[in-house]
């Protein structure tokens, strides 16, 4: 049973993926991050294309919800619909299937705005992993995992 639920997965992913491959779906500009790693408040050119992509990257025993593993961009406070979800299958690496949402300012951005990213998990993944303290009554409710916020002045 297992099996058969990990190749339909396989197969849906497969299909999924074709559509955006097609339709050859690219970034513009620059990538701007709001990851951990980044300072709390960056510049970035008025006016100039940038793109936002971020998401999961899942192991193979993470298959079984990953319905579940989601992504959210705020900008001021209002959530952002992505352009499109990017997914990736590599069986070659421990991290084997990418998913990432992409965001694309074709137009930039004048002025200072507060960007904000929310990675969502299943609770229970969530909790065995150390992103959430629990107590899970539903293993897969989707909760947050965790967040950032950046502030981009455009000038």
């Amino acid at each position: 049973m297992k099996l058969r639920t990990l190749v339909l997965l396989f197969v849906l992913v497969l299909v999924m993926a074709a559509p955006a491959t097609a339709a050859g779906r690219e970034t513009v500009g620059d990538k701007i991050s709001i990851f951990f790693s980044q300072p709390d408040r960056i510049e970035f050119p008025a006016e100039e294309p940038f793109h936002i992509s971020h998401g999961h990257g899942l192991e193979p025993g993470d298959a079984s919800s990953i319905g579940v593993f989601d992504f959210a961009l705020l900008v001021d406070d209002v959530v952002v619909d992505e352009d499109y979800v990017q997914q990736v299958v590599d069986r070659s690496q421990d991290i084997w299937f990418k998913r990432l949402w992409v965001y694309n300012f074709a137009e930039g951005m004048t002025g200072t705005h507060t960007f904000t990213a929310i990675w969502y998990a299943p609770c229970e993944w969530a909790v065995e992993n150390g992103y959430s303290s629990g107590p899970c009554t539903k293993p897969n409710a989707k909760v947050v995992m965790s967040s950032n916020s950046v502030i981009i002045d455009f000038e």
